[in-house]
C-alpha cells in the first residue's frame, strides 16, 4: 500500500526534505497555463501536516506554514513514520479516515494488512479520485467566481 500511495500521491517522497520545489513550480506552472487550480504540489508530508494540524485554511500563510513543518517534521520522523501517519489520517470515502478504517468499510472487515495489491491499488485510486473532485470542484468555484464578477463589468 505504501509504495502505491507513494507512486500516487508524491514520486519524490524518498528524496525530497519535506517540500518538492520541483513540484510546486510544476503546479504553479499547471494553473498558470489554465488559469485556474489544476494541480497540487502538496508533499505528502505537506498532506499530513495539512490534515493532522492546520486543517483548511484557503491562504498562502497557510501554505508556508505548512511547508515549514513539513521541513520540521522531516527532521524528526523517519520516512516510514511520515508515510504511516498519512495513511491514518487521510480520507478514503464513505466517512473512513485512514488506511485501516477504508479497509473494514470496503472489503468486509479486512485489516489493512490482509489487503491484496489489487484492494490496495483500489484503495489509491479512491485516493486520486477524491483529489481530481477536489480539483474540479475548485475550478468550478473560480470559473463561478469570474462570471459572477466579470458579469458586474457588462
Amino acid at each position: 500500500m505504501k509504495q502505491a500511495i507513494v507512486a500516487v500521491e508524491d514520486r519524490r517522497f524518498w528524496e525530497h526534505q519535506g517540500v518538492d520545489y520541483r513540484g510546486i513550480l510544476r503546479a504553479v506552472w499547471a494553473d498558470v497555463r489554465h488559469q485556474a487550480v489544476v494541480e497540487g504540489g502538496s508533499t505528502i508530508t505537506q498532506q499530513f501536516v495539512k490534515n493532522a494540524y492546520i486543517r483548511n485554511e484557503k491562504t498562502i500563510a497557510r501554505k508556508v506554514r505548512e511547508a515549514a513543518l513539513a521541513w520540521q517534521l522531516e527532521q524528526r520522523w523517519s520516512k516510514d513514520r511520515i508515510l504511516t501517519a498519512y495513511l491514518n489520517t487521510i480520507y478514503f470515502g464513505n466517512g473512513a479516515y485512514g488506511i485501516l478504517q477504508a479497509a473494514r468499510t470496503y472489503f468486509h472487515g479486512k485489516s489493512a494488512a490482509e489487503l491484496t495489491l489489487p484492494e490496495a491499488a483500489q484503495q489509491c485510486k479512491k485516493i486520486v479520485v477524491l483529489s481530481v473532485a477536489r480539483l474540479l470542484g475548485q475550478a468550478i468555484r473560480n470559473i463561478h467566481e469570474e462570471t459572477s464578477v466579470s458579469s458586474l463589468f457588462v
